[in-house]
């Protein structure tokens, strides 16, 4: 990176949103599909050209900042895949329209015989 070292402080961080956070938010819309979520990584974005504002130099500012949201869309999908279902009203129905038949089928195996049993978890 070439020039001198972008500056800090709170003029710095509203010039920031001020010049990229709507090119910046339309990029990683495309990239997510989902508006609040892109709203979220370019906040995270521009806080990280805040911390790193000492090391940015102007000439590379929006490079920095396209390439720094792309790197956070990327940790974003990787996390998300890595964590478990989030539970939701959908994934709750599912499961108690689910539990009376998980019940039902308990009490049916039980009333078998061990011999029929076996045949089933060996079908299935």
């Amino acid at each position: 990176m070439s020039g001198t070292p972008l500056g800090c402080g709170e003029d710095f961080s509203r010039s920031l949103y001020d010049e990229h956070a709507a090119v910046l938010t339309r990029y990683v819309h495309r990239l997510v599909g989902d508006r609040q979520l892109a709203e979220d990584i370019v906040q995270e974005t521009l806080l990280h050209a805040w911390k790193h504002s000492g090391r940015i130099r102007a000439g590379g500012l929006r490079p920095w900042l396209f390439v720094t949201a792309r790197h956070l869309v990327i940790d974003n999908a990787r996390s998300r895949r890595s964590r478990p279902l989030e539970v939701g009203p959908a994934l709750i129905e599912d499961g108690l329209d689910a539990a009376p038949e998980a019940v039902l089928l308990a009490n049916a195996l039980a009333a078998l015989s061990a011999e029929h049993r076996q045949v089933l978890f060996d079908a299935y």
